[in-house]
């Protein structure tokens, strides 16, 4: 199979984390062809001189919405893939070929979200027409999508309609977290003060990641005498500055943003996880959590539930109370974070690893490209 593999639009967070693992991991499917358009995040980050010479590279240009349009159409011709795969889209671009697209906007399916009540009526406004934009280019340009839980592929199915196909494959952790050579990376958090329990939040900042919340949590820790709670962030310098106080620079450690080889010595340097998320379809974080045996604090939402089980702590995510009751729970039970800890370690088993996420997506490419040369695409 000849594929073309669209990275175009995963630049940030966990869409651009799961084209890594991805490519990496096609490695070990040598039957294909695989041609991929990577933009500027992602080919900071690949060691191309690990890939095979069955793979093929072309870096995305920074050119204007219509001539990245004629530039993909140029080289697709020049290709003449069976199927293009966009691992996260929307796409702008309507390939010739047969097209998959993952779908994990979550901000488009969820309307019951609690997200929406701390929203300013501009925010909504502001998605409301992404979503008319991003939802016509999703159905447009698609015989196929793939999502990361079967809620998500049900609400789609009802949006985009009968006459497509739809799949769910669901997220994990990438391979690099079994690998223990990247454990031993230069720690990148200052040494521990006495009694200090760490709380990582490893997310690029979007406003229903909820972390902004850490200041309230800190404020009422503090109201409480509570002093050696530390959250980590991985956000930029300009974020952290418009999010936190300066009064908690030394109960805020963040590192910027990093590589997705420096995470999971990143998760080793911390106590637990802490993950208050309003919208997802999925969250490699948490998988990642479980992986890294630490235990998960997180939102009391179905999607949380529906991943972790009983492998996470729950909290109202509008409540500090029911977030501060957790924290103290969680620091003061070494038998609970022990409880948490093996759930977790036993609810990996319910997802894909990473090499079995590769072989399901290649497996729908495999099918959506018999429909080359046909005006069907159609269940």
């Amino acid at each position: 199979m000849k594929i073309i593999i669209n990275t175009g639009v995963n630049s940030v967070g966990g869409g651009l984390q799961v084209a890594l693992s991805f490519l990496y991991e096609c490695i070990y499917f040598p039957n294909n062809e695989y041609h991929i358009f990577a933009n500027s995040a992602l080919e900071q980050q690949l060691k191309k001189n690990t890939f095979p010479d069955n793979f093929f590279f072309y870096k995305i240009p920074e050119y204007s919405f219509f001539k990245i349009h004629r530039h993909y159409e140029k080289i697709e011709d020049q290709i003449n893939p069976d199927v293009v795969f966009t691992i996260f889209g929307p796409s702008y671009w309507t390939p010739k070929s047969p097209h998959v697209q993952g779908f994990a906007r979550g901000y488009y399916i969820y309307p019951e979200s609690p997200f929406w009540k701390i929203c300013t009526m501009q925010e909504k406004l502001k998605i409301h027409l992404y979503k008319i934009i991003h939802m016509y280019y999703f159905k447009r340009n698609s015989c196929a999508y793939i999502c990361e839980s079967d809620d998500a592929t049900n609400r789609i199915r009802k949006l985009f309609g009968i006459d497509k196909f739809y799949y769910t494959v669901s997220n994990t952790c990438s391979s690099i977290y079994f690998d223990t050579t990247l454990l031993k990376k230069k720690c990148k958090l200052p040494p521990k003060r006495d009694n200090e329990f760490r709380f990582i939040s490893l997310t690029k900042y979007y406003k229903h990641k909820n972390i902004h919340l850490i200041n309230n949590i800190l404020d009422e820790l503090f109201r409480r005498d509570i002093y050696n709670v530390v959250f980590v962030v991985t956000i930029t310098d300009e974020e952290y500055y418009d999010l936190f106080q300066d009064k908690y620079k030394d109960n805020i450690l963040n590192v910027g943003n990093v590589h997705a080889d420096e995470c999971p010595s990143l998760y080793q340097e911390c106590d637990a996880a802490f993950i208050p998320t309003t919208i997802e379809c999925f969250s490699a974080s948490y998988p990642e959590a479980m992986v890294m045996e630490l235990p998960i604090l997180t939102s009391d939402l179905d999607f949380a539930h529906s991943i972790c089980d009983d492998a996470a702590l729950y909290f109202k995510p509008d409540s500090i109370d029911s977030i501060i009751d957790n924290i103290k729970n969680l620091m003061s039970d070494i038998s609970l974070r022990a409880t948490l800890i093996k759930a977790g370690i036993h609810r990996l088993e319910s997802f894909p690893t990473a090499r079995e996420r590769a072989s399901a997506y290649l497996k729908i490419c495999s099918e959506i490209a018999q429909y080359k040369g046909s005006t069907k695409a159609k269940r």
